[in-house]
């Protein structure tokens, strides 16, 4: 798995910090990045849109979740959804709303 140096921020764009980026593409994938590097420490960061500087790890290594970003199932009757760890609020409220489902936290808007 590859990874490169990149600048990562929060929603906000404040603070940011240099971290070494991996994107695993499969849960065997994400698995072996945290045996392989627990000694180093690993963070997992979704689309990096929380408002504060959550999932920067300065100096260290990120675990973008973007590739990991599947729903495994929808159980509309009962309003459990299982998904993968990069699934977007969007991705679930489009698979939701139409059995009459909503996230029950929503983004604030402009983003």
């Amino acid at each position: 798995m590859s990874s490169r140096a990149v600048k990562l921020t929060g929603w906000g764009r404040i603070s940011p910090s240099w971290a070494e980026l991996t994107e695993p593409a499969s849960a065997a994938d994400a698995a072996a990045l945290l045996r392989d590097g627990a000694a180093r420490g690993v963070i997992a960061r979704g689309l990096g849109r929380s408002y504060n500087d959550a999932a920067q790890c300065d100096g260290g290594v990120v675990a973008s979740t973007a590739r990991l970003n599947r729903i495994i199932e929808l159980d509309a009757a009962g309003g459990r959804v299982t998904c993968q760890a990069g699934v977007s609020l969007e991705q679930l409220m489009v698979a939701g709303l139409p059995a009459g489902w909503f996230v029950p936290v929503s983004p604030a808007p402009g983003r």
